[in-house]
């Protein structure tokens, strides 16, 4: 029978291959979206928006470490005491990946229930009857 830890290597850095452009094109969608809505909130969506920054931030700084290490592999002459170094730098950042993923999804479950539906204004053009009517 096959060890599933090739399998997940493998996976993970299918995963990081990809992880390297989606994270800070996730970041950056994440901060553009929900930064104004919780600078305008309560105490504590502003809390979330300090976690969600250093998030960002640790993210951004855990995978240039990695990227370099690649980069050294790919452009070195050695890369690590084994051939798989590479790959495993690689399942790291596919694993740093779908961390940044999970604690994504949570940070946005938290803001829409810390800002509601009814502390967003109110961008629709239709005209609401109650409005100049004195």
């Amino acid at each position: 029978m096959d060890s599933w830890i090739p399998t997940v290597m493998y996976s993970l850095g299918a995963i990081g291959l990809f992880g390297i452009t989606l994270l800070p094109l996730r970041a950056y969608s994440l901060l553009r979206r929900w930064s104004l809505p919780l600078w305008q909130a309560s105490i504590a969506g502003k809390f979330l928006l300090a976690v969600t920054v250093a998030m960002v931030l640790g993210a951004l700084a855990f995978e240039f470490q990695l990227l370099s290490r690649v980069f050294n592999c790919l452009l070195g002459e050695s890369c690590g005491p084994k051939r798989a170094s590479g790959l495993g730098y690689m399942a790291a950042i596919g694993f740093w990946y779908l961390c940044f993923e999970l604690a994504r999804l949570v940070i946005i479950l938290l803001a829409r229930w810390l800002i509601g539906t009814g502390a967003r204004p109110n961008n629709s053009f239709k005209p609401t009857p109650l409005r100049g009517a004195a």
